[in-house]
């Protein structure tokens, strides 16, 4: 098992869960996006069972990561950046039969990708 996180994660947590995984990344996109969330692997990266899209622009260390261990995924359509329709194109919630987002943010790879599931349009986030 791989585990992507935030680069200012305690070191306390980082030791504690390096116990329960093969490999850490300590994601940080300073210089992508804004400050806040620039260790936030959420906002690059959208995952469910059977999918991983990544977000073109994101760091080479997540490319390398993933390379490195063999990890299949695509990447998407949608860069991150500054603004909030920047940095959440990513940021879904899927479930076996649902996907759920703000609709005009998310990124086309994963509408396309989850073709199959009912879209939930959340007006609020």
């Amino acid at each position: 098992m791989l585990a992507i996180i935030d680069y200012r994660a305690p070191k306390s947590v980082i030791n504690s869960l390096s116990n329960y995984v093969n490999d850490i990344l300590l994601f940080n996109s300073e210089g992508i996006t804004y400050n806040s969330i620039s260790g936030h692997p959420d906002i690059f990266i959208y995952q469910d069972k059977l999918n991983l899209i990544i977000a073109p622009n994101s760091p080479t260390t997540l490319f390398d990561f993933l390379n490195k261990h063999k990890v299949n995924y695509q990447i998407g359509n949608s860069n991150v950046g500054y603004q909030l329709k920047d940095s959440v194109q990513y940021n879904c919630l899927s479930t076996d039969k649902y996907i759920i987002h703000k609709s005009e943010f998310t990124d086309k790879k994963l509408l396309e990708t989850n073709i199959e599931k009912q879209y939930l349009n959340n007006p609020h986030g």
